[in-house]
């Protein structure tokens, strides 16, 4: 180990004179030579402290070139390790790794970049990354400015592979800076994305076909809270009840559309028995006041962020199916001429009586009377 004065070495006045220190890098020599005057116990400890923990590359080498044979050996043992332990971290990485020096070259890439791009790593080191897009020169000094500033910064670009195709790809970059503050390079995180894409373009096709399925169905769709805010509903919604618009409708409460308030609280009592309802019957109200019947499936369901549980449902208009019942039971009842009960309406009148006398013991008298 060092025993002599560092700078009285003739490699390391050699060294010195072609690569001069700087003041940060003086100090860490400094450091050294206070470590290799400790006991000769601690002097292997502390020469593994300094060329694993924080010695700059000049003052590395300026340390090796100055150790005797033992010494040598040891920091070659070390020095390699070191380099075995950072290429097994890079190896096993996940995600895409490449650093480039300033002006775009490739100084080092990882298995998995590779794997990902098709290019094997002899192919991309010394040259501008293939990889990279078109403006790979200029919008890689872009990203070392943007990560040179200090803000954390993510962006999505599309990566091109050996084989002609392409991919989406998020790239984090960390700039790389030497004892003297002066950027030496970047290191750039890929992460491939596009299995998030496809999820996400997927997504929107869904979100695209539900909204044309909401805004085009002639059924009537909406969404309600419990206390009868409407969140959501479509023109035909808003036709069906009468209102110009759905804004107009969505400035409403939903109890003001039932033409009985008190229709939608026992609905709410058996949706809370039974989750759904499918096919019901209801009287609405129309905006002018006027009644309009519907056909109602309702399902009771939890909403999104602060909505609490909330009702999604259809409505159908079947004021024109309960207009022609009426009229067919008012037929079967009436006479078609004057509109008079007929003979069926008086029989089933009859039975009712009867019935009812039956169970108040009570004598109901007919009187049968001719008119010419």
């Amino acid at each position: 180990l060092l025993i002599a004065p560092m700078s009285e070495h003739p490699q390391v006045a050699a060294f010195l004179r072609e690569h001069p220190p700087t003041d940060f890098e003086q100090q860490r020599l400094n450091r050294c030579l206070e470590a290799v005057e400790s006991p000769w116990s601690r002097r292997e400890e502390n020469l593994l402290r300094i060329l694993v923990w924080g010695v700059t590359m000049p003052a590395t080498a300026v340390l090796v070139g100055s150790l005797r044979r033992r010494s040598d050996r040891l920091a070659e043992v070390l020095l390699r390790r070191e380099r075995n332990y950072a290429a097994t971290v890079m190896a096993s990485l996940s995600d895409g790794l490449a650093v480039f020096a300033p002006d775009g070259v490739v100084v080092e890439v990882n298995p998995r970049l590779c794997e990902m791009t098709g290019f094997r790593r002899e192919e991309l080191l010394g040259a501008p990354a293939r990889f990279w897009p078109e403006d790979g020169v200029e919008s890689l000094r872009g990203l070392l400015e943007r990560a040179g500033s200090g803000r954390a910064c993510e962006l999505e670009i599309v990566l091109h592979r050996k084989s002609g195709g392409s991919f989406p790809a998020t790239v984090t970059p960390s700039v790389m800076r030497d004892e003297s503050g002066r950027i030496t390079g970047v290191a750039v995180t890929l992460k491939d994305i596009t299995e998030r894409k496809q999820a996400e373009e997927a997504l929107r096709e869904s979100e695209s076909r539900y909204r044309l399925l909401f805004e085009r169905n002639l059924a009537g769709v909406y969404r309600n809270t419990l206390d009868g805010r409407i969140l959501d509903c479509n023109e035909a919604c808003a036709r069906i009840l009468g209102y110009a618009s759905r804004e107009d409708l969505l400035a409403q409460k939903a109890q003001g559309v039932y033409f009985d308030p008190a229709d939608r609280d026992v609905m709410l009592r058996r949706l809370a028995l039974h989750g759904a309802l499918t096919n019901v019957e209801v009287r609405l109200r129309r905006r002018d006041g006027s009644p309009v019947w519907v056909l109602e499936n309702v399902t009771l369901l939890n909403g999104e962020g602060n909505e609490g549980r909330v009702l999604e449902g259809t409505l159908v208009d079947i004021t024109d199916r309960k207009r022609a019942e009426e009229q067919i039971a008012h037929q079967a009842y009436h006479d078609a001429l004057t509109g008079l009960p007929n003979r069926a309406l008086f029989r089933d009148r009859l039975e009712l009586a009867l019935t009812h006398g039956k169970r108040h013991q009570m004598r109901p008298a007919v009187l049968f009377l001719d008119l010419d």
